[in-house]
């Protein structure tokens, strides 16, 4: 059978079409799409999605449809993270998308969304203990693994779109700078179980983190499956973040970030570097593989 996994993030949607046997469980990926609709932006203003990130989204997902169309597609599985879970016009959205494309959309919660991380990770890491970070358009999901067992899980409103326009909307001055450190800092202090992840290895995902590794590792165009294993040195991404904030976001583009993700790289990349801080990491592993490879994972059990 032929499955679409559609991921509708704050501020990229991706869609895997994976071709699975349904006997043996193995699968090959047909194809793999993004569209960098940063459904998210100007949530800050109501609380609701505007309509300029709608139309933008559902163009996005009408293009993906015609796509699945082309590969022959049996089923389509298409979940929604932050922006949709907080917004409050997200019924009307999902309405919306299901009248305009025919894509049902589920919403799935911040714990579940990290359960999807872990699957993802697992299934492409071999790692026992770390604390797994995703850091999202609208959250931060974070995951204690011990054994190869998820221990812990939570999910913090803190992303690197949301992020951006609560606090570096007027650039990235040190005062704003400093408030956005502090309230990550603030988040993170809420997490009582990081007490138990000290010096664990993080396994880092999203783009903010492999467009990091793009600059760490000096290999701009990198794919992300390129990257996927990668190991930073802890105290590597903290000089790494340094030298992006340094930069304009011209300068970022040159050394290698994507142009979507210049003006909120550094939202989304402090999340790391603060828990970096807290608990000690010397290392950082890049992870490709998340949220879609977990639901993946999820569906090839639920078959066989």
């Amino acid at each position: 059978m032929v499955l679409a996994i559609i991921d509708l993030g704050s501020n990229s949607i991706r869609m895997d079409i994976v071709e699975i046997d349904e006997k043996t469980g193995s699968h090959r990926y047909i194809e793999r799409c993004r569209d960098m609709a940063r459904l998210s932006e100007g949530m800050n203003l109501d609380g609701n999605l505007q309509p300029e990130a709608i139309d933008r989204t559902i163009a996005a997902l009408s293009e993906f449809k015609k796509i699945m169309k082309e590969n022959n597609t049996d089923d389509v599985i298409t979940v929604a993270t932050a922006a949709v879970r907080k917004a409050g016009n997200s019924q009307e959205f999902i309405k919306q998308v299901e009248d305009e494309t025919g894509i049902i959309v589920r919403v799935i919660k911040g714990e579940q969304e990290a359960e999807y991380d872990f699957l993802g990770v697992t299934s492409s890491l071999d790692i026992e203990d770390c604390v797994i970070v995703d850091t999202g358009g609208g959250s931060t999901e974070i995951i204690l693994v011990n054994d190869g067992e998820p221990l812990a899980r939570t999910s913090i409103p803190v992303g690197a779109v949301n992020m951006t326009e609560q606090f570096l909307f007027r650039g990235e001055t040190e005062e704003a700078l400093s408030a956005l450190t502090d309230y990550i800092d603030s988040q993170l202090d809420k997490i009582h179980w990081l007490e138990d992840a000290y010096q664990l290895p993080i396994v880092g995902m999203g783009g903010s983190i492999y467009n990091l590794a793009i600059v760490e590792n000096n290999v701009p165009g990198a794919d992300r499956s390129q990257l996927h294993g990668c190991v930073m040195a802890g105290d590597c991404v903290a000089d790494a973040f340094g030298n992006i904030l340094e930069m304009n976001e011209t300068e970022r583009g040159d050394a290698g970030i994507e142009a979507s993700r210049t003006d909120t790289i550094i939202a989304g990349v402090l999340p790391i570097v603060e828990l970096i801080n807290k608990i000690g990491s010397e290392e950082v592993i890049v992870s490709s593989a998340g949220l879609k490879e977990g639901i993946l994972a999820e569906f090839i059990e639920s078959i066989k």
